[in-house]
């Protein structure tokens, strides 16, 4: 994921991570109740969300086109996250070259 924000940001402006390899995955859970979703790849570092809102937000992914041609450059797989709601995020996923 370094990479890829390298390669997107000096052309464009700073992005928000999350969702990277935390217990169980998914959102950080400041309760510490860590209850299990559906993010066992974030887990394992395979997968992150990255902030993409159609509000420009400081923090947010603004070119899309361009971001996911840089993501695969990197055999990142993209897609779009909870589209049309307030958490709409782009989802990447990365190959587990240990474990095909």
């Amino acid at each position: 994921m370094w990479a890829i924000a390298n390669d997107y940001v000096p052309s464009h402006r700073l992005i928000a991570i999350n969702d990277m390899s935390l217990t169980y995955g998914g959102v950080f859970d400041i309760a510490g109740t860590w209850a299990e979703d559906n993010h066992e790849l974030h887990r394992k570092g395979l997968s992150v969300d990255v902030q993409y809102r159609t509000d420009l937000s400081d923090l947010s992914v603004t070119d899309l086109v361009n971001f996911t041609a840089i993501a695969k450059k990197y055999s990142g797989v993209v897609s779009i996250h909870s589209q049309g709601t307030g958490n709409q995020h782009i989802h990447i996923d990365f190959p587990d070259i240990y474990n095909p």
